[in-house]
């Protein structure tokens, strides 16, 4: 089993694809409260509308965790129409990192230029879940989480987690508006919907192309 004991990477500020997997265990998510007001939330979810109306982008199902998800990068959709609300949430993961990890400072090569690889507009239903405790987003950088919902007025139960070593699960309270980041490949996972639909936006920076296809880019590797 995974353990957390810490490569000599951590103490030695190396290149980020030199960490271990358990050192991005040892790594604190930041979380963001009120991230963004409630006119960006609403400006978040109309976005979702007008892209699966006007835009035709589909919403992809996960049968087995009973969630859905719709590519808000396609055809880089999100980047044409609010460019500075990109700007924000990436501006954001940046400030967490720098205070934290320094994953996209220390961590790259000088000709290193992050990319956005995804922008994810999720929603859980009943019972709906990320049930693998083991679950990270493979081939990324960092991932934010924000909450688009209200707890307990849309929705019940659904909370994001991340893994601390052991039996230790963080859970952090969002309300809607309040983010998380976290680098990706520290584990995550969301307790099941108990009532209401969940409603969340992913966004992921990597060191390939900005994604603007209607899928996740990269290989069957990243899709851990």
């Amino acid at each position: 089993s995974l353990s957390l004991s810490l490569s000599p990477a951590m103490a030695n500020n190396c290149k980020w694809d030199e960490f271990s997997l358990a050192d991005f265990q040892g790594m604190v998510a930041v979380p963001l409260r009120q991230a963004l007001t409630s006119q960006e939330v609403n400006q978040l979810h109309a976005l979702a509308e007008e892209g699966s109306a006007a835009e035709n982008l589909r919403r992809h199902p996960n049968h087995v965790d009973r969630h859905s998800k719709i590519y808000l990068h396609t055809n880089r959709f999100i980047q044409r129409k609010a460019p500075e609300l990109v700007e924000k949430l990436t501006g954001l993961m940046k400030e967490a990192d720098e205070k934290e990890w320094q994953l996209l400072t220390t961590g790259l090569e000088p000709d290193d230029e992050p990319a956005i690889r995804v922008v994810e507009y999720h929603t859980y239903i009943e019972h709906a879940s990320l049930s693998r405790k083991d679950h990270y987003d493979g081939g990324s950088l960092l991932t934010m989480v924000v909450m688009l919902s209200r707890p307990n007025v849309d929705f019940e139960g659904g909370e994001l987690q991340t893994w601390e070593g052991g039996d230790n699960f963080t859970s952090y309270g969002l309300q809607q508006g309040d983010a998380v980041v976290f680098p990706s490949h520290k584990f995550h996972n969301v307790t099941a919907v108990t009532a209401g639909r969940r409603h969340i936006l992913a966004v992921e920076l990597w060191l390939g192309d900005e994604g603007c296809t209607d899928e996740r880019p990269g290989t069957i590797a990243h899709l851990l």
